[in-house]
């Protein structure tokens, strides 16, 4: 489990890397494509891996983390869902 939370954090860096390359630094058209398919393979593993673990009980509690690995996760989920909703139909094709 630390493993994958240790990965999970690295795809946080890289996401939030190839953002602000996409958003700040005027990129060749072949390193915009690039930056924009390797951001595709990242938001695609994210959605692998977030999604199961924000399930929540009956009572709005989750199921896999303990109030203080929810620390962690909140962030790399709001990072998902920040992706998704700005870069989500870009990602797509």
């Amino acid at each position: 489990m630390v493993i994958e939370k240790v990965q999970e954090c690295g795809l946080i860096s890289i996401s939030l890397c190839l953002l602000a390359c996409l958003v700040k630094v005027e990129l060749a058209t072949m390193q915009k494509h690039e930056a924009l398919g390797r951001l595709a393979f990242c938001f695609r593993k994210y959605g692998r891996d977030i999604n199961p673990f924000g399930k929540l009980d009956k009572d709005g509690t989750s199921i896999y983390f303990t109030k203080v690995s929810l620390k962690l996760y909140r962030p790399m989920e709001a990072l998902y869902s920040r992706i998704k909703m700005e870069w989500g139909e870009r990602l797509r094709k």
